[in-house]
């Protein structure tokens, strides 16, 4: 998918390249499916629901001229539905994943990597299995687990960002 494209009803990605911006509205829903690798070359902003299911790994780059984020925006769904793994391309550290709406793993028993920068202002909710921050990043916001989920801030340089709010399991 090349050009600066926005997603209004569903978009399906199984596969492949994006290349440039992704914006997905409030109205709508990026599906991440499948066991193909995904990478992500301009920065995706979410305003919708993002639903990942797939095995695939998603790897984001944001260097050599591309500008690989992910900006999850106030009110938007990120939601992880399998184990597998989002990373940062080059491990530069240059790639972030900024938070500001829901980050949530509600599907596999095992661990989902998140090695990207991590910036939370809005709420992480793990509901099962693991997921392991190793980017480092900011803690803000809320951080929620269920009973036998855990969150691994597990490598990297973690800061505060405000009053972060630890509950759950």
């Amino acid at each position: 998918l090349t050009g600066n494209n926005t997603v209004t009803g569903t978009l399906n990605w199984t596969d492949g390249y994006i290349i440039n911006a992704l914006t997905v509205l409030s109205n709508g829903v990026l599906n991440i499916a499948g066991n193909g690798t995904k990478s992500l070359e301009g920065p995706l902003t979410n305003s919708g629901s993002i639903y990942w299911s797939g095995t695939g790994p998603v790897y984001v780059y944001s260097d050599n001229g591309s500008t690989g984020r992910i900006e999850n925006q106030t009110g938007a769904l990120f939601q992880v539905q399998s184990d597998s793994g989002l990373f940062d391309a080059y491990n530069f550290g240059n790639t972030v994943f900024d938070n500001v709406g829901t980050f949530r793993k509600s599907g596999g028993t095992g661990t989902t990597q998140v090695r990207t920068v991590f910036k939370n202002t809005g709420l992480v909710d793990v509901e099962s299995g693991t997921v392991n921050f190793t980017g480092g990043g900011s803690v803000g916001g809320q951080w929620t687990t269920a009973g036998g989920a855990t969150i691994n801030l597990a490598f990297g340089s973690f800061t505060q960002a405000g009053s972060p709010i630890f509950s759950g399991g």
